[in-house]
């Protein structure tokens, strides 16, 4: 993607945001009390949360990470892919009833339960705005680059500009707002890659397993290409990254705070139910992708991938649009205004889990002051957390 004014993408970019502010707008109407703030009132259905967890979830380095992984070292990339769905299932049989039965708005409500109040709340406080802080800070490093691409605007304005957007959907419309953003984003990174995956059976071979043949010729690992060593060094290697990934995931505080937001414990594990099947679907087609991009741009594609391969999936798009021209320009403002959502839900949602843990557990559980200031102390908080990131 070079730099410049990216007229397509800024266009398609700015039809799915209004889309995205129109929810805010009638969520705002409806946000008037503490818990509609923070958690929609619990009245979401565990499909619509499970959607909105997936989206909550899926993040740019899912989306261009995980196909990058699989165009540089086949196999393993998908063994990585495969570890983001056992994270849900961990949540599902150990996690989500629970944390519904015994919470409130955020996850410290819970472990209140068991263990004295005052200090477990500080302890989570400082776990959850250690995690908030350092994934917004990517999140923005990726908002400014994205920004800068899009329409050729300086890196630091491109940051500012990410996060008033994201901000507005935290302060205005809370967790309803922030639910359908993440529901939206949800829709369209789905059908994006869906369109790809397509556009790929189109263009190279309506039979997969042909594909995967042509990318394994196309590979400096041979027939190794598809299978585990290319990356990883050995079985513990393996097994460490695993547990890693499944287990760090897991805390993860924006992605709990929404088994909030339903009524039940049932609804509860249908929502990780819906969860797993979102990101599975989509870690399978987006790996594939990666496998795609291998056979399509073929030995010489690693320089135009990038060293990371975070550039393989905007360099298939290209390609899969013929080059130079409209279709590649409409194909890949797809991909960059699903890519600008992402990162947006995935802020607010760290924005919001953050100042959630300052207003409700600090402020009015620990320090005891009236519940009702809740929403205000968590709006000032949202705003300066997103100043000092």
């Amino acid at each position: 993607m070079s730099d410049g004014f990216n007229t397509t993408a800024v266009v398609v970019t700015i039809l799915l945001l209004a889309t995205t502010f129109v929810a805010t707008y009638f969520a705002s109407r409806r946000t008037k009390t503490s818990a509609e703030f923070w958690t929609a009132g619990g009245g979401m259905t565990g499909r619509k949360n499970g959607t909105a967890i997936a989206g909550d979830f899926l993040s740019s380095a899912s989306l261009l990470g995980y196909a990058g992984l699989a165009y540089l070292y086949g196999m393993d990339g998908i063994v990585y892919a495969i570890f983001a769905c056992g994270i849900f299932l961990m949540v599902m049989f150990l996690i989500a009833e629970k944390l519904r039965n015994l919470g409130r708005f955020t996850f410290a409500d819970a472990l209140a339960t068991r263990l004295r109040s005052g200090p477990v709340r500080i302890v989570s406080a400082i776990s959850t705005l250690f995690i908030c802080v350092f994934y917004l800070l990517a999140q923005m490093v990726a908002g400014g680059v994205l920004m800068e691409a899009l329409a050729g605007i300086d890196f630091s304005w491109g940051v500012v500009i990410a996060a008033v957007l994201m901000l507005t959907y935290v302060l205005f419309g809370g967790m309803l707002a922030t639910t359908w953003l993440q529901i939206i984003k949800a829709v369209a990174l789905m059908s994006v890659v869906a369109l790809l995956v397509i556009l790929v059976l189109i263009r190279i071979d309506p039979n997969p397993l042909n594909i995967i043949e042509q990318a394994v010729s196309q590979s400096k690992f041979g027939d190794h290409y598809l299978a585990t060593g290319n990356s990883f060094k050995g079985p513990w290697n393996i097994i460490s990254m695993a547990v890693a990934v499944t287990l760090s995931a897991v805390g993860l505080p924006h992605v709990l705070m929404r088994f909030f937001t339903v009524p039940d414990a049932i609804e509860a594990r249908k929502s990780a139910i819906w969860a797993i099947s979102l990101i599975g679907g989509f870690n399978v087609l987006i790996a594939f992708l990666g496998i795609s991009a291998r056979a399509a741009l073929g030995a010489g594609g690693e320089e135009i991938a990038g060293k990371g391969g975070n550039l393989a999936l905007p360099a298939l798009t290209v390609w899969l649009g013929g080059g130079e021209g409209f279709a590649s320009d409409l194909l890949l403002a797809l991909v960059v205004a699903v890519s600008i959502a992402t990162l947006l839900a995935v802020s607010a949602g760290l924005v919001l889990s953050a100042s959630s843990t300052i207003a409700h557990d600090l402020w009015a559980k620990t320090f005891h002051r009236p519940e009702t200031e809740e929403m205000t102390v968590g709006r000032i908080a949202a705003v300066a957390l997103v100043i000092v990131t």
